[in-house]
């Protein structure tokens, strides 16, 4: 009983098309990320291996922050406004998509969620309930958008890096971690005593700035690649939208 539009066979040709032609873009830059991603958690394995032996730090100890964004009960209503906020479900392969899937919220909304959340660029995002530890690294000024109390911001001291606490958290090693130490009965979730406690072996300052030089021309890479994935997405739907 769904209703559906009478299209002609060479539209319907034309719609496939044009369809295929964006998906196959789409697949081309995952693709490029998934491959640059990849190559840092290389470099991040060799790094830490080499490692070893040295002193135990913690995440608590390598961050001037960590904190969540603000859950809209008693605070603001969703569905208003044109600012996006963004829970564990936007969270998708080595990205972060911003689009019809996101809540939206006022900007005074915005404000409220900045003023516990302060995001910024270089911070890095780690989803904590539900589907835990997935990562994303903010490669541009949010402008309009926010996180949910969901969501983990967590942001490197200066001498750290955002590259390596990125990388450090999408390790092996801390995924288990943080996978091992979810608790909750209705829902699985990493509370943020647990984040700041993971340990690890601290590289020198020497290794580490030469770690950071490196991956941040990688990753920077993969961010451009990552907003063309979310801008022939949006492009799409678009398209899409002339038919059905």
């Amino acid at each position: 009983n769904i209703d559906i539009p009478e299209l002609s066979l060479e539209i319907q040709q034309h719609i496939v098309g044009t369809i295929g032609t964006i998906d196959d873009l789409i697949e081309k830059e995952k693709a490029i990320v998934s491959t640059e991603i990849k190559i840092v958690g290389s470099l991040f394995e060799i790094l830490m291996d080499n490692a070893n032996n040295r002193k135990l730090s913690t995440i608590g100890e390598i961050t001037s922050k960590v904190s969540t964004g603000l859950n809209p009960r008693k605070n603001f209503k969703l569905g208003l406004g044109n600012n996006f906020y963004v829970t564990v479900k936007n969270f998708v392969t080595d990205n972060l998509m911003l689009d019809d899937r996101c809540d939206k919220v006022t900007n005074e909304a915005l404000a409220k969620i900045n003023r516990r959340s302060d995001l910024r660029k270089g911070d890095v995002l780690m989803s904590g309930i539900g589907t835990i530890g997935r990562i994303y690294l903010i490669s541009t000024e949010p402008r309009n958008w926010n996180i949910s109390e969901s969501v983990f911001s967590l942001r490197a001291k200066d001498d750290i890096g955002s590259a390596f606490l990125y990388s450090l958290l999408k390790s092996k090693d801390f995924q288990s971690y943080a996978l091992s130490n979810a608790s909750g009965s209705a829902q699985q979730g990493l509370r943020m005593e647990f984040l700041k406690a993971y340990r690890f072996h601290m590289p020198t300052m020497e290794q580490l700035a030469l770690f950071n030089k490196k991956a941040k021309d990688i990753l920077d890479s993969a961010a451009v690649s990552q907003k063309k994935v979310q801008s022939l997405e949006s492009l799409k739907s678009l398209f899409l939208q002339k038919y059905f």
